[in-house]
């Protein structure tokens, strides 16, 4: 990409990038997510959103100049991190070893407290939101299948965590590959 369109993207959209394309380069194809599979399997029923795009946006694009910062040197090292641990990170993440998918996400921010900070703002507040409205679908009658990225599912302040307060939680031993 040329350094003039560099230039004028915001560093959140710039380390988003970054990362889409050292995933590509490992052989990830986005188009492949459970996200899109999920979707693409619904076949005409209703989907319900737990946090819409334009949130995530608006959120990644309400972070002070320092905080994109960080974010760009996180998703940096975690970009380092990726590269010498994705098959760890993928069989952690199909044999349901939520520490070790924990520990992955931690990892790279132990010697930040700016970056922590930032995985609160992340993972922690929007956890909160998504677990509020999850408890508000179960109120219901209807039936709902529920897909969110592995790193909302983890740590004390994770998915699984925060309904487990008020609702008995079960994760599966191990996914199917």
């Amino acid at each position: 990409m040329p350094a003039a369109q560099v230039k004028m993207l915001k560093p959140w959209f710039l380390a988003s990038m970054m990362l889409l394309t050292e995933l590509q380069k490992l052989g990830i194809n986005p188009q492949n997510g459970l996200d899109l599979h999920f979707l693409s399997e619904a076949k005409g029923k209703p989907i319900v959103e737990l946090e819409s795009a334009e949130a995530q946006i608006d959120l990644l694009d309400g972070f002070t100049d320092k905080q994109q910062e960080e974010f760009v040197k996180y998703t940096l090292k975690d970009m380092d991190s990726l590269t010498k641990n994705i098959n760890e990170i993928i069989d952690a993440w199909s044999t349901g070893d939520a520490k070790k998918i924990e520990n992955y996400l931690l990892d790279s921010s132990k010697d930040s407290a700016d970056m922590q900070t930032l995985l609160v703002k992340l993972f922690d507040e929007r956890n909160a939101k998504m677990a509020a409205k999850i408890e508000e679908l179960l109120k219901t009658d209807k039936t709902y299948f529920i897909v969110v990225g592995a790193g909302h599912l983890v740590g004390k302040n994770g998915l699984l965590q925060l309904l487990g307060k008020t609702r008995r939680v079960e994760q599966l031993s191990r996914f199917p590959r």
